[in-house]
């Protein structure tokens, strides 16, 4: 029996440190990701920053905002795109925003070709959806939703469409500049299969963490909705390439595992 229950301390202590460095630690980390896509000559050599799915409140705290900013002016961007999910709760989480100073430090981020952003579905719901685009807008994005806007010194054209489980997405590219590098923020990655994504050559989302804990069987069990069949990482969607984020912030419970909170810097490659 003394044997039996030495052996159980074993598988024991090791959930007790892996569900510690889960709560503690990783949800606390970020790393830059760094990722190379090919511009087939239209653009380049550019570097956009991706970062999303913050979900500030009382699970990732704004004060975090900073360092956010921090680490995407050290990589000196050409382009800023954010990929919605700014808040968690914000009706349950008001009192810990000073939107005024968010906005202010939003406003520090440094991209000469322009700062873009769209909507999440915590940004629709939540209560958010009062202050998500005045909140953005006071930090210097724009944000883009069910429209597209022609970058012409930088042979860019970047496209943001509606989030996909709160809003109505659409797309319509007809009018765009047919030589244009076109980059496409969708919140959510498994609605874009549904978007007529024709001459888009980079589809960057969010909203799945990675699935925020990555467990064997788990995992696939708790994908949210609208991000189930791209979970991250690179895919091949038809003609365009799909970047899926684990983003930075969490949701529902405060853990992360083997989705460490990330801000991604995108190398567009003649």
């Amino acid at each position: 029996m003394k044997k039996i229950l030495r052996f159980l301390w074993i598988p024991i202590a090791a959930a007790i440190l892996v569900g510690g460095y889960a709560w503690l630690i990783e949800p606390n980390l970020l790393r830059v990701s760094r990722q190379e896509a090919a511009a087939d000559g239209k653009t380049g050599p550019l570097t956009v920053v991706f970062f999303t799915d913050t979900h500030f409140g009382s699970l990732y705290s704004p004060d975090h905002l900073s360092r956010i900013v921090e680490k995407i002016n050290a990589e000196k961007p050409d382009l800023a795109l954010f990929g919605g999910d700014f808040f968690d709760a914000y009706a349950k989480d008001a009192a810990l925003f000073d939107l005024e100073q968010i906005g202010e430090t939003l406003s520090e981020i440094d991209a000469g070709l322009g700062k873009y952003a769209v909507w999440g579905n915590h940004d629709r719901g939540g209560g958010a959806s009062r202050v998500y685009e005045q909140v953005m807008e006071a930090g210097g994005f724009s944000v883009l939703d069910n429209r597209w806007v022609s970058l012409p010194e930088s042979g860019l054209v970047l496209a943001g469409v509606d989030d996909g489980l709160l809003g109505t997405p659409s797309l319509d590219l007809s009018d765009a500049p047919a030589d244009a590098f076109v980059i496409l923020l969708s919140h959510e990655p498994d609605p874009v299969r549904e978007l007529p994504a024709g001459g888009v050559d980079l589809i960057l989302s969010g909203h799945s963490h990675g699935g925020q804990v990555s467990l064997p069987f788990l995992t696939q069990a708790v994908l949210p909705p609208g991000g189930r069949e791209f979970r991250k990482g690179w895919y091949r969607l038809g003609e365009s390439d799909l970047f899926v984020s684990c983003g930075i912030g969490t949701t529902k419970l405060p853990v992360r595992l083997g989705n460490i909170p990330e801000i991604c810097v995108f190398t567009l490659t003649p």
